[in-house]
């Protein structure tokens, strides 16, 4: 089946995937209907653990950068790779700028690029690197 604008699945399918796979692994078998109880629990993780560890621990950066944004990114860099239109999880939702966030998006300066190359997912665009942006070094969080 070829995904079409209208249909709301394919919109909204690889923007889901992209909420799992930001998440960090540690916390992603909690997810279910509503990540707002996976929040809570990344929140009270790093209120516990926040003077034990780091504040550049792996594992908090991880909770930091897997948020909306960063879904987002994902989506697009997810449906580049898998050879579909990157307009189509933009299409619902974003109160009608879906297609302007794509725009950013696809510029790579977009701040939920930035996120994911802060989880060490991806790399910002640079003159200098040969895959950056959307090309993903990994396509789960730690």
């Amino acid at each position: 089946m070829v995904a079409q604008p209208d249909d709301d699945l394919a919109c909204e399918l690889l923007h889901e995937a992209g909420h799992l796979a930001v998440l960090p692994s540690m916390f992603r078998n909690e997810a279910s209907g509503d990540l707002h109880d996976v929040s809570q629990l990344m929140s009270d993780w790093i209120d516990g653990h926040l003077a034990a560890v780091h504040p550049d621990d792996p594992r908090i950066r991880a909770i930091l950068q897997s948020g909306e944004c960063e879904a987002v990114a994902w989506s697009y860099a997810a449906a580049l790779a898998i050879g579909i239109d990157t307009r189509i999880p933009f299409y619902r939702g974003f109160d009608d700028e879906g297609l302007a966030l794509h725009d950013q998006v696809a510029s790579g300066y977009y701040f939920g690029v930035h996120g994911l190359a802060a989880g060490g997912m991806t790399d910002l665009p640079r003159p200098h690197l040969t895959s950056p942006f959307p090309r993903m070094k990994r396509w789960l969080q730690i």
